[in-house]
């Protein structure tokens, strides 16, 4: 597994997004912590999958920015740039909702797996709006 961006702590609580390959698949999990675990090793306190997309085809560019968490009320959201937004309850790491949307397509004179870089940007929250 490897770490996405930053951690994300609140409420005495300390969350992680991680990816691992299996199967072919980049796997995408959201990891619950506590903040200050009695022991240097702490065990999850929940750990759920919520991401998982086929690897890209050989010769094809990979994945270049992460994927980043942002507390929504008494939610964990994570934006994949990848095609989903998916919220999980902090407490429980239960789903809470999950969107699809369409990915970005290649503009004029570009071609698949050629189109601009994304920098890496986490939903925001504003006014009790997700943007």
């Amino acid at each position: 597994s490897v770490f996405e961006g930053a951690p994300l702590a609140f409420d005495g609580r300390v969350y992680i997004a991680a990816s691992r390959f299996q199967g072919g698949h980049l796997v995408t999990s959201i990891h619950c912590y506590p903040a200050r675990p009695p022991s240097t090793s702490p065990a999850p306190l929940w750990k759920v999958d919520v991401c998982d997309v086929p690897e890209p085809p050989a010769g094809q560019p990979g994945r270049t920015v992460h994927y980043l968490l942002t507390r929504a009320g008494r939610n964990v959201v994570l934006c994949t740039h990848s095609g989903a937004v998916v919220a999980v309850n902090a407490v429980t790491g239960e789903r809470a909702w999950a969107v699809r949307y369409p990915r970005r397509e290649p503009s004029d004179g570009e071609t698949e797996g050629q189109a601009p870089l994304r920098g890496s940007e986490p939903c925001l929250m504003a006014e009790g709006r997700l943007y």
